[in-house]
């Protein structure tokens, strides 16, 4: 061995060798065999860091004769054996060359070969190191050994690399295939290098990502090894496409020695191919990384704008195709898998449209598999068919996307062989690429004498392997099972089972799931079966149990593929948490292989669970089978597209949660808005959980009882996820990037913006998980909504919501939708009015409006703000429900269906209503209609819903503190009523109370449906739906109680419910959205065994069919009050009457309506007899004849009249209960007993009406059950009673007549009592201060009623006004009446009349003061005077104009010189006004009042 020489060794250095071996003679009858072995080896323990290049043999002699046909130089291939199990490292090459002899003499008997050595990256200095190589010859058993030894140099060697773009689109059209280019350099003389591309936004199927392909390596790559490299595509959540992939070299080798990162020698060409998908027009992204060793050493992010028109497709050209037979070795019963090469030439398309076919009847074509794309553009499709024995298999249109080569593509053919074809047969196949024959295919089946041994299985734990785990938390195990070519056509299950022995414990299976199925076993890969997933017992809610068909066996050999015969399964369950009876249980979980029906192998673990407690904290946990992972910290990053956003605005959230392979921990997710209000969560959804986690959930659709999952929104705007306990069973680093791959958990969140004011607010949002936080500060700025409404298109369609039944029964809830398409740009509040335009014919109610399914470009619809409105029956027009909801869109995404808001309302007809139904629908603000007619049908109530028959159960709710009652109080008392999933059942719900001796302890008075923090999927039982108008509900006594007017029993028979699965529709349905709460009023009686806390049930008894299901809740009693208000009865009774303004009359009846009942203050019942008495006036009576009650059966009631002083009716009735509600109907006599007083007028007449009755002593009150005592306070009616009127014409006396003046003797007041011609004429005066007046004096106290008054109009004037005043003693006077414009018969009544002894009439203005006025007659009219004494006459004032001294008069103090003169007072006529001047003076004075003045003189 020559070219390597003892000395030190830098990484990255290469060394050449070559070996000459030189053979000795052999003769032929030698068994000699001959074997070369290069290899390096460390000396001083270290790890092998020298990677033996380019094994090769240059030469062999002429003189050497080999056995073995295959060896020929240079063609030799070595065996090659990794360092390690590294991939690429060759630690040996072996050259085994079999048997060998010399042919003549030894002069060419030479064989030459060379390699090289390369000194790794990671060599350790000082480290020692042997290159050698070494001959064996066997049966000479000789061997020859050369050796080279190295020390590596301590010294540290840089490295470097880089990388740019070639080329990438700037644009593309929807379709359009093109690629990313790149040119990387690296240095490094060895490497691992892994090729990531991907959507960075890592959610949407923005592009399909192609194979990376190394399209050039630099001449420094010499050795290395394309063939193992590794290729792993990533679905995108739509599996229509691959949206991120992964090229990975295990292991590359550089052997430039002058390690330049710009030489060409060290560079690497990557072409990427790359396709835009549909419907996501705009700019998007793709990123690109490249890591060298786990470290990147470039990355880029590449934006291309995918545009809305369609790729032009070229048309498909035919491809060359050449195949390949890689399974040499055939059975009857096995296959045949023929390898084909596709060629496609650069830029051009070919359409991978593939027929197979056979013309043997023992021979069939079965699967065609894509093995490798090559440069091909293509989308991975695989539609697969069979037609008249030719299998068609389309796996898509490829287009090479590389302009200058052609690239091969690589697809594999399997046919099965039948198992009774014979050996040695020969039999053609026929295969076609889209128009391109391949021809000449043709195998042979083996001899059976071929063996490679049986089928083989081994079981292993998946990690986390403690013989002790806790409730809600994952077990899993696989078994890894080797099929020979030889085990052929033979059927083949598997079947899982959790534990069968344990009929009490729920078990669940997550995954059972076929890792890998080997290249070999294409039988398999072609099976459409899947898992069958079962119950193992009736006691099993959970499927436990799977039943997988894998189809037939044939299994092929193919040469040179490791692992192609293998099938890996792996199993994975949980035991959720749920009520276990014991601390511990032995779990024994199995999985078995059979073959032709037989059990093969079954692998199975014997765990124990400990149920004493649940796994709690979220500490992450590392698994026992740990692959060298150490980490445990889950990996949380958030993508958001623009963190500028305005007030009132939508921010869209993308949330990565990586969790770390091989842990497991119990993980809630936090949306934590963390900002005073300025954001707020509209949504959150898990919208991937990777494979590795098989036990995530998503909390979406139905969630049972047994799901760990749960989502719940706050109200401080946040919301959080509760994944429960996860475990990933991945075995590989996780990826740090924002791709949902296997190991990720991707969630989508939508928060509200709103920003308080005018600035601009940094607002913080944090998240975390596993006490991982992550934050993100929006810059919110100031905005507003612009309202802005198009047209809904709304278009109703049938909701399925028990099954795929669409018709409509009679009497059954019946679900319609509404689907609104919202535009975008849309944002409003809107109003649906919802109709029955046929109402009045075709009757039916509105129980539920909901909105459901809504998209994701409305992602902030607060469905718990939507507004729904039932029509009030008062009001015009009936028959219809309102909703109103505010519609934002939000340009989120471009598929159709999030755009779509379904706004459900449900209906319930009569079980009478038959024929077509219609609805209508209105939205407000922009005036569309929808409209549809259903047909309804009469249901087969004997035989409908019984497909969904399940027990149903029905409880109380329990509260923090029991229910308790005092005497007369109502409580409501909810309970709630579980019913199945698909629920399509008769329901009638009887509540009962307790009761005693013929009397209620409790009475059932009510029952409505409650308004609970829980939607209720089961139909028309919202809080808005009126139990008692919708359903028939009857509140009666049982034959338990024999009081009147008690109630122990309600019952509600609701006819046929349903459940409506709104908010599966919503998208999370839990299994308490199958209930509904119903309440029941009670209430407390003062019932003698109600004592102080003593406890009574209340029963539901809930009845579908013949299954019944009953619960009851206690109620607590309490009356521990103390003082009279906590013992006594307060009964009322409340009237009404016809007109409380109208005047009734003698004769007349007045009509009371009234309700005798118990106040809420009330503590005590009247159990005996209790009378509620009348007290009114004499002139009032009940008519005993028109009194009716309910409080009896014959509607009569019992009146009993007194005639005492008090006038007092009475109506009596046995026991008034806190549940009586008394009504009574009476009429009330006026005047029948002839005592109503006269000219009374108008006369306000009270009604006072108490209860008197006995009741139960409590605490000393009363003094016992037989002492009656006032109930209740005192109630009054005021009516209004008009006395008769007064017609008696009174007779006066001359003496009861007088006057302020009269004009002369013959005109004096008494002149007005005579109806002649004779007058009263006052005297004339000018001036409007005088006041004339007549007083007339009855002599006694009477009733006057009228008065009239004739004038004389012959030389007399009319007054302008006349007023009339009353006085009972002629110093006081009170104003009556007014008369305006007085005529010749002048008429006043007064109403009521006058109670008076006298009247004076005033005549306030004369028409003219210079005329006279005549009163011929005053005639007065009244109620007669009673017959007491009358009173004297008053003296006759009157002052005659004529009569000087009682008048106007003059007098003269010849004395003193002074001079008086006297007049009437005006304002006081009886007085006299004086005044004096004396002589000489001009100063006038007033006098003492005087009546008349004398002097020394005469008067004049």
């Amino acid at each position: 061995m020559t070219g390597g020489s003892d000395g030190t060794l830098v990484p990255g250095q290469l060394i050449d060798f070559s070996l000459s071996i030189d053979v000795p003679q052999i003769s032929g009858d030698s068994d000699v065999d001959l074997r070369v072995e290069i290899f390096e080896m460390p000396l001083n323990n270290t790890a092998p860091n020298i990677h033996i290049c380019g094994p090769e043999i240059l030469s062999l002699g002429s003189d050497l004769q080999f056995s073995n046909a295959s060896v020929s130089a240079p063609d030799a291939s070595p065996q090659i054996i990794h360092a390690n199990g590294n991939l690429g490292h060759v630690s040996k090459a072996i050259f085994d060359l079999g048997p060998v002899e010399t042919v003549a003499d030894t002069s060419d008997s030479t064989i030459q070969m060379k390699f090289s050595a390369l000194a790794l990256r990671h060599l350790i200095g000082n480290s020692e190191h042997a290159v050698l190589s070494g001959v064996a010859v066997k049966d000479y058993s000789t061997i020859i050994i050369n050796k080279a030894t190295f020390t590596a140099n301590a010294e540290l060697v840089q490295f470097d690399a880089t990388a740019n773009v070639e080329f990438s689109p700037s644009n593309l059209m929807t379709n359009e295939p093109s690629s990313l280019d790149i040119k990387l350099h690296a240095t490094h003389p060895s490497f691992k290098m892994v090729i990531k591309v991907f959507n960075p936004n890592g959610f949407d199927a923005l592009f399909n990502i192609g194979k990376p392909t190394i399209v050039n390596l630099g001449s420094g790559y010499a050795c290395a090894d394309l063939s193992d490299w590794e290729y792993k595509p990533t679905f995108s959540r739509t599996k229509n496409n691959y949206g991120k992939v992964t090229l990975l070299a295990p292991m590359l080798f550089n052997v430039d020695q002058n390690r330049n990162v710009e030489d060409d020698a060290n560079s690497i060409d990557i072409k990427i191919p790359v396709t835009a998908m549909p419907n996501y027009a705009g700019p998007q992204t793709l990123a690109v990384g490249v890591m060298l060793d786990e470290v990147e050493v470039w990355s880029n992010i590449f934006t291309i704008n995918i545009g809305e028109e369609e790729y032009p497709a070229p048309s498909p050209v035919q491809p060359t195709v050449s195949a390949k037979l890689i399974t040499p070795h055939i059975y009857g019963g096995s296959a045949v898998i023929y390898e084909l090469t596709i060629s496609v030439d650069p830029e051009k398309t070919v359409h991978l449209l593939i027929e197979a076919k056979t013309s043997s009847d023992d021979v069939s074509a079965v699967t065609a598999e894509l093995i490798d794309s090559g440069l091909c553009a293509i989308l991975p499709v695989h539609q697969q068919s069979e037609n008249g024995g030719v299998l068609l298999v389309d796996l898509g249109k490829c287009t090479n996307i590389d302009s200058s080569k052609s690239t091969d593509l690589k697809v594999n053919i399997a046919f099965h062989v039948s198992k009774d074809i014979g050996q040695s047969e020969t039999r053609d196949v026929d295969i076609k690429i889209s128009e391109t024959e391949v021809t000449g295919l043709q195998f042979t089946t083996y001899d059976k004498s071929y063996d490679i041994g049986e089928v083989t299985a081994m079981g292993s734990s998946l990690g986390f392997s403690e013989y002790e785990v806790l409730p809600d938390t994952e077990i899993g195990f696989k078994i890894d099972v080797t099929i020979p070519p030889t085990v052929n056509d033979v059927s083949m299950s598997i079947e899982a089972y959790t534990n069968v022995l344990l009929s009490d414990v729920q078990f669940q299976i997550c995954s059972i799931s076929v890792q890998n199925i080997g290249s070999a076993l294409p039988c398999m890969k072609s099976s459409s079966s899947s898992s069958v997933h079962n119950k193992s017992s009736s006691t099993k809610e959970l499927e436990d149990m799977i039943k997988w068909d894998l189809g037939q066996s044939c299994p092929g050999s193919i040469l040179g593929y490791s692992n192609s015969n293998d099938l890996s399964i792996k199993f994975i369950y949980r035991v959720p948490n749920q009520e276990f009876t014991h601390s511990k249980l032995n779990i024994i979980p199995a999985i078995g292989f059979y073959l032709n029906q037989e059990s093969l192998f079954a692998a199975s673990q014997n765990i124990t669970l400990n149920t004493e407690d649940v796994l709690g904290s979220t500490t992450v946990q590392l698994s026992s089978n740990n692959y060298a992972l150490t980490k445990t910290k889950p990996h949380i990053v958030a993508y958001v597209k623009d963190m500028d956003v305005e007030s009132k605005d939508i921010a869209v959230l993308k949330v990565i949660v990586k969790i770390q392979p091989q842990t497991r921990g119990h993980f809630i997710y936090k949306f934590n808005t963390k900002s005073e209000g300025f954001l707020s969560t509209c949504r959150l959804r898990v919208t991937h959980i990777g494979s590795n986690i098989p036990c995530g959930k998503e909390p979406t659709g139905y969630v049972d009882k047994y799901s760990s999952a749960r989502l719940n929104y706050i109200e401080d705007g946040s919301a959080e996820i509760d994944f429960g306990v996860l475990t990933n069973w991945g075995e590989h680093e996780i990826n740090y990037d924002l791709y949902p791959d296997e190991d990720a958990i991707e969630l989508l969140g939508f928060l509200r913006v709103t920003s308080p004011d005018s600035t601009t607010k940094e607002v913080r949002f944090v998240h975390e998980i596993a006490s991982t936080q992550q934050q993100k500060l929006f810059n919110v700025k100031p905005g507003s909504l612009t309202n802005y409404t198009s047209n809904l298109n709304p278009v109703f369609e049938e909701i399925l919501e028990v099954s795929n039944d669409t018709r409509t029964y009679s009497g059954i809830p019946k679900i319609i939708g509404l689907k609104l398409d919202v535009p975008a740009g849309f944002s409003n509040q809107i109003t649906i009015l919802f109709k029955n335009p046929d109402f009045e014919t075709k009757e039916y109610g509105f129980c539920d409006v909901n909105v459901t399914k809504v998209g994701d470009n409305i992602p902030c619809l607060n469905l718990d703000s939507a507004n729904q409105i039932e029509s009030n029956e008062q009001d015009e027009p009936e028959g219809q429900i309102s909703y109103s909801l505010y519609v934002q869109h939000y340009e989120y995404s471009q598929k159709m269906d999030e755009n779509y808001i379904l706004v459900e309302v449900t209906i319930l007809t009569s079980s009478e209503t038959t024929g077509d139904i219609s609805l209508e629908a209105l939205i407000e603000e922009t005036q569309e209609t929808a409209s549809i007619t259903l047909n309804l049908e009469t249901p087969d109530l004997a035989t409908l819903g019984r497909e969904s028959d399940e027990t149903f159960d029905v409880s109380y709710v329990e509260t923090a503190s029991q229910y308790t009652v005092i005497p007369s109080q109502k409580i409501w008392i909810p309970f709630t009523v579980s019913l199945p999933r698909f629920a399509q059942m008769p329901l009638i719900l009887g509540f009962l109370s307790p009761s005693h001796y013929g009397r209620a302890i409790l009475t059932v008075e009510d029952v409505r449906f409650k308004r609970s923090d829980v939607l209720s999927n089961i139909c028309c039982t919202g809080p808005k739906v009126d139990a008692k108008s919708v359903y028939e509900v009857t509140n009666a006594p049982t034959t338990n109680i024999s009081t009147f007017m008690q109630k122990d029993y309600i019952e509600i028979n609701m006819g046929y419910v349903k459940n409506g699965h709104y908010t599966l529709r919503q998208g999370y349905e839990l299994d308490d959205h199958s209930k509904f709460e119903i309440e029941v009023l009670i209430q407390g009686t003062d019932h003698q065994s109600a004592a102080q806390g003593s406890e009574f049930p209340i029963s539901l008894a809930v009845k579908s069919r013949d299954i019944i299901a009953v619960t009851s809740q206690s109620i607590l009693i309490s009356r521990d009050g103390t003082g009279i208000d906590a013992k006594r009865s307060v009964i009322i009774y409340e009237s009404v009457t016809d007109d409380l303004e109208a005047e009734f009359v003698s004769g007349d009846k007045i009509f009371f309506t009234g309700v005798l009942s118990h106040s809420i203050e009330s503590r005590a019942e009247a159990h005996g007899m209790a009378r509620l008495v009348f007290l009114m006036p004499r002139w009032l009576t009940i008519d005993t004849s028109s009194c009716s009650t309910n409080y009896s059966l014959s509607g009569e009631c019992k009146v009993v009249s007194t005639n005492d002083d008090r006038q007092s009716n009475v109506i009596e009735f046995y026991g008034i209960y806190f549940s009586s509600y008394i009504s009574l109907n009476f009429s009330i006599v006026v005047n029948e007993l002839n005592v109503l007083p006269a000219g009374l007028g108008i006369m306000d007449s009270a009604i006072v009406s108490f209860v008197q009755c006995t009741m139960s002593s409590f605490s000393g009150y009363p003094d016992s059950d037989e002492t009656p005592v006032l109930c209740g306070r005192y109630e009054h009616n005021s009516i209004k009673v008009k006395s008769p009127a007064c017609n008696h014409r009174f007779e006066l006396n001359e003496c009861s007549v007088t006057a302020s003046t009269a004009i002369s003797e013959d005109a004096m007041p008494g002149n007005v009592l005579t109806d002649d011609e004779t007058v009263w004429t006052p005297a004339v005066r000018s001036g409007k201060v005088w006041r004339e007046e007549i007083i007339f004096d009855f002599q006694k106290m009477t009733r006057v009623s009228k008065v009239q008054i004739t004038f004389s109009t012959i030389g007399y004037v009319l007054p302008n006004k006349l007023s009339f005043m009353s006085s009972t003693s002629g110093k006081y006077w009170k104003s009556v009446s007014v008369v305006e414009e007085a005529e010749a018969q002048t008429i006043a009544t007064f109403d009521p009349a006058v109670y008076t002894r006298m009247m004076k009439i005033v005549i306030e203005n004369q028409k003219d003061g210079q005329n006279k006025i005549g009163i011929k007659h005053v005639s007065w009219e009244g109620c007669p005077p009673d017959s007491s004494e009358s009173m004297p006459c008053l003296a006759d004032q009157t002052r005659v104009s004529t009569k000087a001294a009682k008048y106007r008069h003059i007098a003269f103090d010849s004395y003193n010189l002074i001079f008086y003169f006297c007049d009437i007072n005006p304002f006081l006529m009886k007085d006299t006004i004086c005044y004096s001047i004396i002589q000489g003076t001009k100063k006038l004075c007033r006098a003492p009042s005087l009546y008349c003045l004398h002097s020394w003189l005469q008067s004049k």
